[in-house]
């Protein structure tokens, strides 16, 4: 499904994955069935990629079919390959503006080799009434695109909100390396937390950190990560099914990872140790909210791919998945 990033009146519409050499298109659209803008007499505006050297902007075309209509004064887009840019401007003619959604133009884009991300912004937006009073569009979430790694691989994306997340990988990626692995979403994440049950001790990474207190330098299945993101973005982790997805747990509190590839009833998934855990935590990236069960109370019902968990057990043992 293509990625839709949006703001209350800026949206960038691309799907996250493609082939290498694949000229692919991304729509840049402003408004929303919910959120229409009124009275938009013209627009510019700055869209931005990020790694250059690796991918190119092919084309631009302003949507003469879109929201403001095909009467209209535009400059031809100015692409910079070496800045990685593409200018647009639109007016339109006569002395009326535009009510609703949709298109405004939209750039073709082409990745050179495999294994590549690049981020997409907006910037530099200005938008006017017939009158030149401003209309504010807000700023879009940045969209993250990739290019496929050559080989046969599984592909995990794990959708991360603006703020604190509990996730975990359910495959065997490519590389472990942390600094590797969140390659897709750098200048995004700024740390990353983990917890080692056998010592009772805090593991971090801390973006951009080069002072070498930085600790944790793996991303493993089976384990939990606590990460911080400045925006909405989706992590694609590539790699090979688990050979074993049992997960190993401590005497008391353990930051574990969910290694199925299904959501399950926390029961279910919990059933073969049910009589070791005593309590069990997830956590609503998007809402922000705890999820557990403890005690026989709680409000969790299904644990899900992607997410990491706290579980206390009484003994040491190994956490097996039903199936």
């Amino acid at each position: 499904d293509a990625v839709v990033s949006s703001s209350n009146g800026l949206s960038i519409i691309a799907d996250p994955l493609h082939d290498p050499g694949e000229a692919f298109w991304v729509d840049i659209q402003v408004g929303s069935e919910a959120d229409p803008v009124d009275n938009l007499f013209g627009i510019s505006l700055v869209f931005q990629y990020t790694n250059p050297e690796d991918i190119e902007a092919v084309d631009a075309q302003i949507a003469t079919d879109g929201l403001l209509g095909d009467d209209l004064i535009s400059l031809e887009p100015q692409i910079d390959p070496d800045a990685g840019t593409v200018s647009i401007g639109i007016v339109r003619k006569g002395i009326n503006g535009v009510d609703g959604y949709g298109s405004i133009a939209k750039v073709q884009m082409q990745f050179n080799d495999g294994g590549i991300t690049s981020a997409f912004t907006l910037t530099d937006i200005a938008a006017v009434d017939p009158d030149g009073n401003p209309i504010d569009l807000g700023m879009a979430n940045p969209v993250i695109v990739q290019s496929k790694p050559e080989g046969e691989y599984i592909q995990q994306d794990i959708q991360l909100y603006q703020g604190w997340n509990l996730i975990s990988v359910n495959v065997d990626p490519i590389s472990g390396n942390l600094v590797t692995l969140l390659k897709p979403i750098e200048g995004f994440w700024e740390s990353v937390w983990a917890y080692d049950a056998l010592t009772g001790l805090w593991l971090r990474h801390i973006y951009g950190n080069t002072g070498g207190d930085n600790n944790l330098s793996l991303i493993i299945p089976g384990r939990g990560y606590l990460i911080f993101v400045n925006a909405d973005v989706t992590l694609t982790v590539f790699g090979d099914s688990l050979d074993d997805s049992s997960v190993e747990l401590y005497t008391g509190w353990n930051l574990a990872g969910y290694n199925q590839n299904v959501e399950m009833d926390y029961a279910e998934a919990l059933q073969l140790i049910e009589d070791i855990y005593t309590a069990v935590y997830t956590y609503d990236n998007e809402n922000k909210l705890w999820l557990y069960y403890a005690g026989m109370i709680g409000n969790l019902d299904k644990l899900k791919p992607g997410y990491g968990c706290w579980i206390n057990v009484l003994d040491d043992c190994t956490w097996v998945f039903p199936y």
